[in-house]
């Protein structure tokens, strides 16, 4: 879970098994953003962070070693990070000053 700067949170949750972040009004009321997975490759999203802009959500994926970057809202694939030394990763972060 992550709280944007418009006040709303995002939740890296499961809809119908699977992997989803939507996004939630303070008040527990779901807005009409979210990252739809469907036919998408994701798999247990173990933690999420934004970007600088907050326009895109970082996730990461234990079981598959991976992290991955995807627009928000909408889901679009912007980057994969894996390599052999990025073993069972369990956060995800980003500079915030960065874009």
């Amino acid at each position: 879970m992550k709280a944007t700067t418009a006040g709303t949170l995002l939740i890296a949750t499961y809809a119908k098994s699977k992997p989803a972040v939507v996004e939630f009004t303070e008040g527990g009321k779901r807005t009409r953003r979210s990252i739809d997975t469907d036919g998408m490759t994701l798999d247990l999203w173990g933690d999420i962070a934004l970007d600088a802009g907050q326009t895109v959500v970082l996730g990461v994926d234990t079981p598959r070693d991976a992290a991955f970057a995807r627009k928000f809202p909408g889901g679009a694939l912007q980057h994969t990070y894996t390599n052999a030394n990025l073993a069972q990763p369990e956060g995800v972060a980003v500079d915030p000053g960065s874009n």
